[in-house]
């Protein structure tokens, strides 16, 4: 007979809930579901320091994380004394207390609210209504006898976000009802209805116009939080011109999700100007312009968005393609990397092969206007103004200095390509002026 009993209720309970009845239960422990929105309202909320009351009759408001309440005709007695909890019910009249929640709690199908103390005659009725809206909170209403201890409401679905909970006091004495805690719980098992989420499994990853798409680049979530396995896309290859494209992510039994991503602009090549250098001729120091030409999948192109690279220390360049011989002889390939990647993250770039001999080497020292230039002092001209850059070296020493722009030779009157170091030997000397021989014979 006890058996029967207890299968009859069993039934009972399952009609009660397919029918969408509310049902109050006594106080007992909740098992929780695997929903991750549980929530619970605590005291001293994290509001304290804004809505400390000593009154039995006001409103005021609650805060947990991103969640809030509106409280009424509860005393928080300014969280002094150690208040861990909230009282109503009031000596001077009758008072109804309540706990509304103004942010939505989805998922929930139980509330459990913790009373400490509570003097049962004196509360003429406990419930809660709740609503998928603030606006419809009073859609449905579960009456439960308050008692000490946990007391729960079981909802008869989870498709309520908003919850007014209620404790009818008849005038008596300060503090009837004493509740520490409220949970909101979801113990049934939520079932997911659609991909809430989608992200890159790699935060840093780009897609290049070209790239192909698989499935391992994201991570899918549905509703409930959980990550979805099994899911298709409906692109799998990045659009080759650049800008903003769909993928629609789905899963049997879960709504889609159409998510854009941008299709990033692509190298496709690097032309590196001059395509060959051979050097025979010139100092060491001689300095060459090379210039990078990126080409672009949408037909555009860029001068020099490139990173330098030489292979040999000898031959050193900069970020602007400024290459500088840095020994007589020697080899090096040079090479410029784009710096937007190819298709699929792939690396664009050209290199060349620079090839240098026979450079003279120069080691400048400063001259001064106190310098005395002689017959057989050889002088290596450097541009059409002789007074400004000069260099010189005396027979026999090897030494190269420049003239600084404080020294003035006379009887200059050459002219000498921009373009081309000349050397010319002295005749005379810089105290009685001097003229030059050209030693080339290029003028």
């Amino acid at each position: 007979m006890t058996k029967l009993r207890k299968g009859l209720s069993a039934l009972l309970l399952s009609a009660f809930m397919t029918l969408g009845v509310g049902i109050g239960i006594g106080t007992k422990s909740v098992v929780e579901g695997r929903a991750t929105n549980n929530v619970a309202l605590t005291f001293p909320d994290e509001n304290k320091a804004s809505n400390k009351q000593t009154s039995y009759s006001n409103s005021w408001n609650a805060k947990i994380g991103s969640n809030t309440w509106e409280i009424k005709n509860f005393n928080n007695n300014t969280w002094n004394n150690s208040w861990t909890y909230i009282k109503c019910g009031s000596k001077k009249t009758a008072s109804v207390g309540s706990i509304t929640n103004t942010t939505a709690i989805e998922k929930i199908d139980t509330i459990v609210v913790t009373v400490d103390n509570v003097t049962v005659d004196n509360v003429n009725n406990f419930y809660i209504t709740c609503g998928k809206t603030s606006t419809s909170i009073n859609e449905n209403k579960i009456d439960l006898t308050i008692a000490k201890g946990e007391n729960v409401f079981s909802l008869s679905n989870n498709e309520y976000s908003y919850f007014s909970i209620f404790v009818d006091c008849k005038k008596s004495s300060n503090g009837t009802v004493q509740i520490s805690k409220v949970e909101y719980k979801c113990t049934l098992p939520v079932e997911p209805t659609k991909i809430e989420s989608v992200e890159f499994s790699d935060p840093s990853k780009v897609f290049y116009c070209g790239d192909t798409i698989n499935k391992s680049d994201f991570v899918v979530k549905d509703d409930v939080g959980d990550v979805v396995e099994n899911f298709d896309i409906d692109v799998t290859e990045v659009p080759s011109n650049p800008g903003s494209f769909n993928i629609t992510f789905t899963s049997e039994g879960l709504e889609s999700k159409t998510v854009s991503f941008t299709a990033n602009t692509t190298a496709k090549s690097v032309t590196i100007t001059p395509e060959v250098l051979n050097i025979t001729q010139g100092y060491v120091g001689h300095t060459e312009q090379l210039t990078a030409l990126v080409a672009y999948n949408n037909n555009e192109s860029t001068d020099n968005n490139v990173t330098w690279l030489s292979s040999d220390a000898t031959a050193s360049i900069d970020n602007t393609g400024l290459l500088i011989l840095n020994s007589e002889s020697g080899t090096a390939t040079i090479t410029a990397t784009a710096k937007i990647k190819g298709t699929n993250n792939s690396i664009i770039s050209n290199s060349i092969t620079v090839t240098w001999s026979n450079l003279k080497d120069q080691s400048f020292k400063k001259m001064t206007s106190d310098t005395v230039l002689k017959t057989g002092y050889k002088v290596i001209i450097t541009n059409s103004n002789a007074s400004a850059v000069m260099g010189y070296y005396e027979d026999g020493k090897n030494n190269i200095g420049e003239i600084t722009n404080g020294f003035t030779l006379k009887n200059d009157s050459i002219t000498v390509k921009s373009d081309t170091k000349c050397i010319y030997t002295l005749v005379g000397d810089s105290t009685t002026g001097f003229s030059f021989k050209d030693e080339n014979n290029l003028y």
